[in-house]
């Protein structure tokens, strides 16, 4: 380092001169190893600033370098390829950055693109928190103190672009991942994006392994977490296909399986597990087809229900249970009328019709109970056994 004095006892001006080599530093959270890495900076009397420096990550190697005229903003830029980012249980990174952020403090903008080349993703496997733990040193005060807007004033608009070696796998899911994004960021505001991410290859579902014939992610300036979902994967037999489609958002997904050529829901469930009719379905494999029927009802219902009863506090039982009387599973309310009378109602998720409960609970353990179903209609004394 070296120092450049200037101007008068009075209004000094100091320049000064930062060269560093050799620089190497571990990220655990990411599981990567900066290394060989490079900087200099000079700031000279009159205010102008320059900097340039580098860092290898893996085989790859970042670039920056920046400048600042006395009165103007500044201008840092990093390029680089082929940089490892990542290397962590479940995901290994290398991304090949070329951004500019520009501005003054309070008012930053970044600006650019990442080309994400390659990228192996295991979901099951991800885990940040086994490549990183805090040292047991380490003492965190004002935790519960809230941290306002920053005072960078960061702005972004910056392309995320995928190439052709993503791979992302995991929960079902062995797939190729392409497509592009426009990442915006603002003071305030949630991230949103626009573009459009598309997926190929095949995901296992209720001990199938279908092809995804079309999968799709698109945003439309929304937030990064939601986008709409226009998947649609497929088993193909010899006289008809069975295909899994899912709509919606990621938020709210929507879930249908259907054939080509049309077949009724349960037939085409059938096939899409057993390869055959549910009529043909016997046995193991006929349970198999229930359960999945099942499985499905509660999935999409239950999340209905955990909204739903967010906001109608004045309803006490709210879900999806199994009910014979309607061929499957049913979407219940309930509701205590007094600490003893209780009431219910609920409606067929796959077959038609709707039941009423009524029970009055004489103990903790004990309990008249009457049900109306489409069908049928009964009424008995129940015991509760808690263990």
């Amino acid at each position: 380092m070296s120092a450049e004095l200037a101007g008068t006892v009075r209004q000094p001006r100091v320049g000064l001169t930062v060269r560093a080599t050799g620089l190497d530093a571990e990220v655990p959270m990411l599981g990567v190893h900066l290394r060989e890495g490079s900087f200099n900076a000079t700031l000279s009397p009159e205010g102008r600033f320059e900097a340039d420096g580098a860092i290898r990550s893996g085989d790859g190697t970042v670039r920056i370098t920046g400048s600042r005229a006395a009165d103007e903003g500044l201008v840092l830029k990093l390029s680089g390829s082929n940089f490892l980012a990542a290397s962590i249980p479940g995901a290994r990174v290398t991304m090949a950055p070329d951004l500019s952020l520009a501005g003054r403090q309070g008012s930053l903008a970044l600006t650019g693109s990442v080309t994400i080349g390659d990228a192996d993703v295991n979901l099951e496997k991800l885990s940040f928190a086994r490549s990183y733990q805090a040292s047991s040193d380490v003492v965190v005060v004002d935790r519960e103190v809230e941290v306002g807007e920053t005072a960078l004033g960061l702005t972004a608009d910056v392309r995320v672009i995928l190439g052709d070696g993503v791979k992302l796998q995991g929960f079902g899911l062995e797939s190729t991942v392409a497509g592009e994004l426009r990442v915006l960021e603002e003071q305030g505001q949630p991230s949103r994006a626009t573009g459009e991410i598309r997926v190929a290859g095949t995901y296992e579902a209720f001990g199938r392994k279908l092809s995804i014939s079309r999968g799709r992610l698109q945003f439309a300036g929304t937030s990064l977490d939601d986008p709409q979902l226009d998947i649609l994967a497929e088993r193909k037999l010899e006289d008809v296909t069975a295909k899994l489609r899912v709509t919606g958002t990621a938020q709210h997904p929507t879930l249908d399986v259907f054939t080509d050529p049309a077949t009724s829901q349960t037939d085409a469930m059938a096939y899409l597990i057993t390869g055959k009719a549910a009529s043909e379905a016997h046995g193991e494999e006929g349970q198999v087809v229930s359960s999945a029927a099942q499985s499905v009802g509660s999935v999409l219902g239950n999340r209905l229900a955990k909204k739903l009863g967010g906001k109608m506090g004045f309803i006490d039982e709210i879900g999806v249970e199994q009910n014979t009387d309607l061929g499957g599973n049913a979407f219940t309310v309930g509701k205590y009328l007094s600490p003893r009378f209780f009431i219910s109602y609920g409606v067929g998720l796959f077959e038609p019709g709707s039941t009423m409960t009524v029970r009055y609970e004489f103990t903790k353990h004990w309990s008249l109970e009457a049900n109306q179903a489409p069908e049928d209609g009964h009424a008995g004394i129940r015991y509760r056994i808690e263990k």
